[in-house]
């Protein structure tokens, strides 16, 4: 396998295991591999197809839910489609209500309805990355703000306090990349810590409804 090669997957490997404990799930520490642990691993093989069947999948237990776990695995099509039936299969029979799935080349658009039914009529949320999305962890980034999801405590406490309701918040799309990260769901309500244009040591608080 080429540098190259094992330099993409092993970004999107350490990219999408950040993204899981940034949901919230516990990532097992021998797990975590670094470039050269990796290239161990996965140096000898011949394809990417190898090492994506060699990862397997990982399941991941919620560090605050019981029973809430999460499926990530790097599937071989090019594009999502005929995997889905197997990816839900195999949620449904580990119990995992959620999955993040890298498919090189993202979703095959006609598959995107597949999702929003399984979503709807199982409650299996399936998000999709492409390997180059999978290599960027947005939340790293320094101009990225701090977000996080409310808890629906914390969202009738601010519905209380102020006199609002659904319509009264500022939106955001589901599509937005932050949105994506979290995982959050449609009228979850996101909050997101800036520092003060004016005053750098106070930071100001903002909400906003996923659509």
């Amino acid at each position: 396998m080429d540098s190259e090669t094992l330099r993409k997957y092993h970004s999107s490997y350490e990219k999408m295991l950040k993204t899981v404990s940034y949901r919230g799930y516990i990532v097992p520490d021998d797990l975590l591999l670094d470039r050269s642990q990796f290239d161990e691993n996965f140096s000898e093989f011949e394809s990417v197809d190898d090492i994506k069947e060699s990862i397997g999948d990982l399941l991941f237990e919620s560090a605050t839910k019981l029973e809430d776990r999460l499926l990530l695995r790097w599937v071989k099509d090019r594009k999502l489609g005929m995997s889905i039936r197997n990816i839900s299969n195999t949620m449904i029979s580990e119990g995992a209500s959620k999955a993040l799935i890298v498919a090189d080349e993202g979703i095959n658009p006609a598959s995107k309805e597949t999702l929003k039914n399984l979503k709807v009529c199982y409650a299996l949320t399936i998000d999709v990355w492409s390997l180059q999305e999978s290599m960027i962890f947005p939340p790293d980034h320094v101009y990225t703000p701090t977000h996080r999801i409310c808890t629906l405590k914390e969202k009738k406490a601010l519905y209380k306090a102020y006199g609002l309701k659904n319509k009264d918040l500022p939106r955001i799309k589901p599509d937005d990349v932050m949105v994506k990260y979290l995982g959050a769901s449609r009228k979850q309500i996101i909050q997101i810590t800036r520092k003060s244009d004016t005053n750098p040591d106070l930071y100001i608080l903002y909400y906003r409804i996923v659509l």
